[in-house]
């Protein structure tokens, strides 16, 4: 089973480290829940933006890259499994396989400007545009310390050949 198997072969440690990039996840969650509420300008979602910002910038103290993946749908935290029972997790979970990105990191250093327009991003309504919107966007540097991949990472059996 994937789920086991990731457990198996993944850091299991759910240090602070990595209670600071799970609680980021759901943050993002949050905001992505929000925005399908009630829009990205509504005050209660710039508020959860700005929150989620402050978490980001709990994990660059001990950090220099949070990094995010999704393996079928098992999403990765620093290669730590995320739960995704957690309806926040599963939202961004959700929001990574519409826009086809596999993964994605951020590094220390992001302004909250930057960090605003990877929400913006993250949180366009139709799918197409959000796909070609982040990558452009990755393209032209606006967003310099976020990379992305994109496709689908999948686990390979012991008996597959690559």
């Amino acid at each position: 089973m994937m789920t086991t198997q990731i457990q198996n072969t993944m850091p299991t440690d759910t240090g602070t480290e990595g209670q600071l990039a799970v609680g980021f996840a759901a943050a993002l969650g949050k905001v992505l829940s929000l925005t399908d509420l009630y829009g990205i300008q509504h005050q209660i979602t710039v508020t959860a933006v700005e929150a989620s910002f402050e978490k980001l910038c709990s994990v660059f103290e001990t950090e220099e890259r949070i990094s995010f993946s999704l393996v079928e749908n098992q999403l990765l935290a620093n290669r730590v499994p995320v739960d995704a029972k957690n309806t926040l997790v599963s939202r961004l979970v959700e929001r990574l396989q519409v826009v086809d990105i596999a993964g994605f990191a951020l590094a220390r250093g992001m302004s909250e400007e930057e960090f605003a327009r990877l929400m913006i991003l993250l949180t366009s309504r139709y799918p197409g545009d959000g796909t070609d919107s982040f990558v452009r966007a990755l393209e032209d540097g606006s967003l310099t310390h976020v990379s992305a991949s994109r496709g689908i990472l999948r686990e390979i059996q012991d008996d597959e050949e690559v």
